[in-house]
């Protein structure tokens, strides 16, 4: 971000109530780019090339649905510090984390006690991990101390 650029993207959008499958598609892929919600139907991104490009998807998404949404940058969001967005993207990561590191722990111990035709699938299970850990990291924007004990394991 060069000096002076706003530091983060905000998306609005209105979804119509039918069809009821475009809330849920929607709310699945801003959850796949890591947007964290600040209300209802207001998302933020750090504006990065990447993060205006999964929004501008995503708005493309609602208005091809029938909805409305627009892409701003923001300067500063009255009433959110820059601390409190960090700690929602850093909530929203943690979760993330946590799950990954349950599925890790069962399968460690399911690895330690099955007979090899089971190891394969532990392995396949590995990759499948490894593949969600890194979708984690891409859209982890404050650097996780959970994600370096995520890797290690």
């Amino acid at each position: 971000m060069a000096k002076g650029e706003a530091p983060w993207l905000l998306l609005i959008h209105q979804i119509p109530k039918d069809p009821a499958y475009l809330r849920v598609k929607v709310g699945r892929r801003l959850a796949a780019v890591g947007a964290v919600a600040l209300k209802n139907s207001v998302y933020v991104l750090p504006n990065r090339d990447t993060c205006r490009e999964d929004f501008s998807w995503v708005r493309r998404e609602i208005v091809d649905g029938g909805g409305e949404a627009a892409v701003f940058e923001a300067v500063a969001l009255e009433g959110v510090s820059r601390e409190d967005l960090e700690r929602m993207f850093r909530e929203a990561r943690a979760e993330d984390y946590q799950e990954l590191n349950e599925k890790v722990g069962l399968l460690e111990s399911r690895a330690r006690s099955t007979v090899p035709p089971g190891r394969q699938a532990a392995q396949a299970e590995v990759a499948r991990i490894e593949e969600r850990l890194g979708e984690i990291e891409r859209i982890d924007f404050v650097s996780q101390p959970e994600a370096r004990i995520a890797r290690d394991r």
